[in-house]
């Protein structure tokens, strides 16, 4: 039986992290490529089981393969995901930008890239992988999480707090609002929030916006599969179509007829567990 769970981090982890993740497949059926939306997070994951393969859809269909301890930058790029056997694996899921806290590493150089941990977050994240592997028990591993993060120096640098209530507010359901409104709020000049945006996030807050505009969409047309998209219209947020289909291809890398067709239940199941409130371990 396939689990897919979601656990709150510690209080003072909040801010940055959303979530730790649990994903335990046990094989069996044939593995198939399920396309995955782009959230903006940054996710570290430790692979306990056999390799996935990911797939880039845009830029050429390069393959690798992900094992032990890695780092993928969800952007605003889609992506294929398959298993090759069983799979177990716990995420570390971080708010945009959120993991400059833990390290001094540039993390917009790694949009919509997977990397080895240990370029990002050192030698001390195999370790921690090492111990992860070695116990069994979910809310131990939990225990182990919190303990790693809450005693890692904070690395940030100045305006890291700003950066960090813009993306938070961007990725408030249904907010809207304009990059300077933002910048505003957040108590500096737009010009240095794009800045921040490009230098840890990877993306710009224009983009973050549409993304998650999309997202809402996505949610409601993943809800109501039987709706003609037409039908919909503005109550997801896009009054002409041509938008919607254009932001379609850019996010997931086909169209909406074709995604509903395909079904994804990963990037499905992955986006009701990235709308839901954590669990406590």
């Amino acid at each position: 039986m396939v689990s897919f769970q979601q656990f709150a981090p510690a209080l003072p982890l909040r801010p940055f992290i959303r979530a730790y993740q649990y994903l335990d497949h046990p094989g069996g059926t044939k593995p198939s490529l399920q396309r995955v939306v782009p959230d903006g997070c940054l996710e570290l994951n430790f692979c306990l089981g056999m390799d996935v393969r990911r797939r880039e859809i845009t830029g050429g269909l390069t393959e690798r393969q992900l094992t032990g301890v890695y780092v993928v930058n969800r952007t605003d790029a889609p992506y294929f995901l398959q298993r090759t056997g069983a799979t177990r694996v716990i995420s570390v899921l971080f708010y945009p930008g959120a993991a400059q806290r833990f390290t001094s590493f540039p993390l917009g150089l790694l949009a919509n890239s997977t990397v080895p941990a240990i370029e990002v977050f050192g030698k001390s994240i195999l370790h921690l992988g090492e111990r992860i592997g070695n116990t069994a028990g979910i809310p131990e591993i939990i225990g182990l999480l919190n303990a790693y993060w809450l005693s890692t120096p904070n690395r940030s640098g100045q305006d890291f707090r700003s950066l960090n209530e813009a993306v938070r507010l961007i990725m408030r359901p249904n907010e809207g609002g304009s990059v300077s409104t933002l910048a505003s709020s957040s108590g500096i000049t737009r010009f240095r929030l794009e800045q921040l945006f490009t230098e840890q996030v990877g993306t710009t807050p224009g983009v973050l916006f549409r993304l998650m505009r999309f997202r809402g969409a996505l949610r409601t047309i993943i809800r109501k599969r039987d709706t003609q998209l037409a039908i919909l219209g503005e109550s997801i947020g896009y009054g002409d179509q041509s938008h919607l289909w254009r932001d379609f291809m850019m996010f997931t890398g086909t169209n909406p007829r074709r995604y509903r067709k395909e079904g994804q239940p990963l990037n499905n199941a992955m986006m009701r567990l990235f709308d839901a409130a954590p669990e406590h371990a």
